[in-house]
C-alpha cells in the first residue's frame, strides 16, 4: 500500500484500532473462559492415566492453575491500558501487549519454572488469524504480532534448547509451517482490504469535498443574482430600470457559474476520457511569446510584470499547441488568484533536460518548462496534493475552477508523456512541467 495516507484516515484508522483492541480483549476472555468451563464440565485426560505426560501434569497442576491465573490477570490489565491516554496512542504497543497475554507469557513461566515449552500450533493459529480477521486494517502490526510469537518460539528452541517432550520432530514442523501460511494469507488479505477501503474512504472524502464546493461556488453567484433581482422588483409599477453597472454584475455572476460548470464537465470527461492531444512540431519560443501577447490587457489591469527566460535557439516540441497554451493559462492565472496584485512572474524554458536519468540510456530528452512567481509561495504538504482533483488551498481566495485547472494541467501534461510538479519556497512558488523533443 503507498505511504501518502491522508491525515483524515490515519485519525478514522486510529480510533478503529483502539475499538477493535477493546473488542479483541472481549473475545479472548469469553473464548478462555468457554474453554476453562467445558475443561470443568467435560475433564479431557490421556488416554494413558500411567502415562508421563498425564504424571507430569498431575505433579504440577498447581503452578499451571497459578500461571493460568496470571495470563487472566494480564488480558485483563489490558482494559486498563486501554484507558491510559499516552499508552493508547500506541496500539501496536497493546496489540503486542495482547498477543505476549494469550500466546507468550504462559510460555516464558513454563520454561523458566518447569524447564519446557509447550507446543501450542493450534492456539497460534487461533490467535495470529483471529487479529486480522477483527481488525482488517494496519498488516504491518499484525505482521510484528507474527514475528514476535515465532521469534520467542526459535529463541527458546534453537538457542535455549527448551522442548516439549511430549512432542516430537514433526510436530514441530507442522505447527510452524501451519502458522506462518495462514499468517501470511491473513497478511495479504488485510493488505488488499485495507487498500480497497483507504480508496474508499478518499473518495468519500472527495465526494464530500466536491458538495461543499459546489454548494458554495455554485450557491453564491445565485444568490447574488437573486438578491440583486428581488431588489429591482417593484410592485408599485410594471417597468423596472436597470443599470448597466447591475446589469454587468449578473452578466458576470452568470459567466462565473457556467465556468464552473464547464469546469466539472470537463473533469468529468478528463477523467472518464482522457486528454486528447494532437501533437505537431512547435517551437516553444513562438508559443510563450503570443500567450504573454494575448494575456497582456489582463496580466495589466491585475497589475501583474512578466520576465521571459526563453533561448532563441531551442529545439523543436511535439505538442499540441492548444493544450500546453491552456496549461499556461491555468498557472498564470493560478498565480494571480492566489497573490496580492503587483505580482512578477518568470517564464523559462532549458534545454538538455532528461525526463528520468542522464545515465538512462532510454531516457527522453525533454525540455524543462517553468512558471515562477514572487508571492506567498505553497506548504510542503499542499504541494504534495495541489494537482489532485478537488484540492483546495487553505487561502481565503478559495475558487473551484482553479483546483480543477491544475488537476487538467496535469493530465494534459501526462497525455503528451511529461511531468509536472511544484517547487515551493518562502519568496514564491515554481511550477514546472516537461515536455519531449520533436
Amino acid at each position: 500500500m503507498t505511504d501518502s495516507i491522508s491525515p483524515e484516515y490515519k485519525r478514522w484508522r486510529y480510533h478503529f484500532i483502539v475499538k477493535r483492541l477493546y473488542l479483541m480483549t472481549w473475545v479472548a476472555i469469553v473464548v478462555l473462559f468457554i474453554g476453562q468451563l467445558v475443561n470443568w464440565i467435560v475433564p479431557l485426560t490421556p488416554l494413558d492415566l500411567s502415562g508421563a505426560e498425564y504424571d507430569f501434569y498431575q505433579q504440577h497442576r498447581e503452578l499451571i492453575n497459578k500461571i493460568k491465573v496470571v495470563g487472566w490477570l494480564e488480558i485483563l490489565l489490558t482494559f486498563v491500558l486501554l484507558k491510559i491516554p499516552d499508552v493508547r496512542q500506541h496500539p501496536v504497543i497493546l496489540q503486542l501487549w495482547l498477543t505476549w497475554s494469550l500466546l507468550i507469557s504462559h510460555q516464558v513461566f513454563t520454561a523458566i519454572f518447569l524447564g519446557l515449552i509447550r507446543l501450542d500450533g493450534y492456539g497460534w493459529v487461533m490467535v495470529l488469524s483471529a487479529g486480522p480477521i477483527l481488525m482488517p486494517v494496519k498488516w504491518r502490526s499484525h505482521c510484528v504480532c507474527q514475528i514476535v510469537v515465532l521469534t520467542h518460539f526459535a529463541i527458546s528452541h534453537f538457542i535455549f534448547g527448551v522442548r516439549d517432550p511430549f512432542a516430537d520432530g514433526r510436530e514441530y514442523f507442522y505447527a510452524v509451517y501451519v502458522t506462518v501460511v495462514v499468517c501470511a494469507i491473513a497478511n495479504y488479505a488485510v493488505f488488499l482490504y485495507e487498500r480497497f477501503l483507504q480508496q474508499e474512504f478518499e473518495l468519500k472524502r472527495q465526494l464530500k469535498l466536491f458538495a461543499h464546493t459546489v454548494s458554495h461556488d455554485l450557491r453564491n453567484p445565485v444568490l447574488g443574482t437573486m438578491f440583486l433581482l428581488k431588489s429591482l422588483r417593484n410592485p408599485a409599477t410594471e417597468e423596472t430600470v436597470v443599470k448597466n453597472q447591475l446589469l454587468d454584475q449578473m452578466i458576470d455572476s452568470g459567466d462565473r457559474q457556467l465556468k464552473l460548470i464547464d469546469s466539472l464537465l470537463e473533469a468529468y470527461n478528463t477523467e472518464t476520457k482522457g486528454i486528447a492531444i494532437r501533437p505537431r512540431p512547435v517551437y516553444m519560443n513562438t508559443l510563450v511569446g503570443s500567450i504573454i501577447t494575448e494575456m497582456k490587457p489582463f496580466l495589466d489591469s491585475k497589475n501583474v510584470t512578466i520576465t521571459k527566460n526563453i533561448p532563441k535557439k531551442l529545439p523543436l516540441v511535439n505538442i499540441d499547441p492548444l493544450q500546453i497554451r491552456r496549461v499556461y493559462d491555468n498557472l498564470i492565472a493560478n498565480a494571480i488568484e492566489y497573490n496580492q496584485p503587483g505580482l512578477h512572474l518568470t517564464l523559462t524554458v532549458e534545454d538538455n533536460y532528461w525526463q528520468d536519468s542522464p545515465k538512462q540510456i532510454d531516457s527522453a530528452r525533454c525540455i524543462y518548462c517553468t512558471v515562477t512567481d514572487n508571492g506567498i509561495g505553497i506548504s510542503l504538504q499542499q504541494s504534495s496534493r495541489v494537482f489532485d482533483l478537488y484540492t483546495r488551498t487553505t487561502s481565503k481566495k478559495q475558487s473551484l475552477n482553479v483546483g480543477l485547472g491544475l488537476y487538467i494541467c496535469r493530465q494534459i501534461i501526462n497525455a503528451h508523456g511529461g511531468k509536472i510538479g511544484v517547487n515551493s519556497t518562502s519568496q514564491g512558488a515554481s511550477f514546472w512541467f516537461t515536455l519531449p523533443i520533436a
